[in-house]
């Protein structure tokens, strides 16, 4: 199966992948990875901007001959995002095997959900971190945490959690981003 995964940069292009591939249970041939912003040009301005080009994302998908797409955002950019999202989620324009999804406040709050993951990646313990969706600055947190494992990238701070997180633990701390995101990509490969 061949999956376009479309995320806001360096650190979903670094981690988004690791997690898709996780959850897919590397059932998946291809991934590749674009950002959302330099996608396919949208007309009009104002409410429905990130449902067309969500949509843009899909066409160039089904364009492209991929099998599926992964799409995920932050709501933190887009206040209109959980409902945008889910209407290109149902939307029959391209029928495109597909999964949109919202990160609660933003991607980086995953990170902080599974204290034990994050305490493999930066070698002591880390104790259980706020609910991560509440979360007001969960980048500078996961800065601080990247700083703690003496790593350079915070996109290889992602990816080494990405790597080792438990997703059950992600979807229980991660309720209303995480959870339904992993059932969205667990659900792209076809029944036979």
């Amino acid at each position: 199966m061949r999956v376009l995964i479309v995320g806001e940069g360096p650190n979903e292009e670094h981690a988004l992948p690791v997690i898709v591939r996780r959850l897919l249970d590397d059932q998946t041939t291809s991934l590749a990875f674009r950002v959302f912003r330099e996608g396919p040009s949208v007309h009009g301005k104002g409410p429905g901007g990130l449902f067309r080009k969500t949509v843009g994302w899909l066409r160039a998908a089904a364009r492209d001959e991929f099998d599926a797409v992964v799409v995920l955002i932050d709501i933190d950019k887009y206040p209109q995002a959980a409902v945008e999202m889910s209407q290109a989620q149902d939307s029959e324009v391209f029928l495109i095997r597909r999964a949109c999804g919202v990160a609660i406040r933003s991607f980086d709050a995953w990170f902080l959900a599974d204290h034990v993951a994050l305490s493999e990646v930066i070698e002591r313990t880390v104790d259980t971190q706020p609910l991560p969706e509440r979360n007001r600055n969960p980048k500078q947190d996961c800065h601080q945490f990247r700083n703690d494992a003496g790593l350079q990238s915070l996109s290889d701070f992602y990816r080494n959690v990405a790597e080792r997180a438990n997703f059950d633990t992600l979807r229980e701390r991660c309720p209303d981003g995480f959870a339904p995101f992993a059932d969205r990509v667990q659900a792209l490969p076809p029944t036979d």
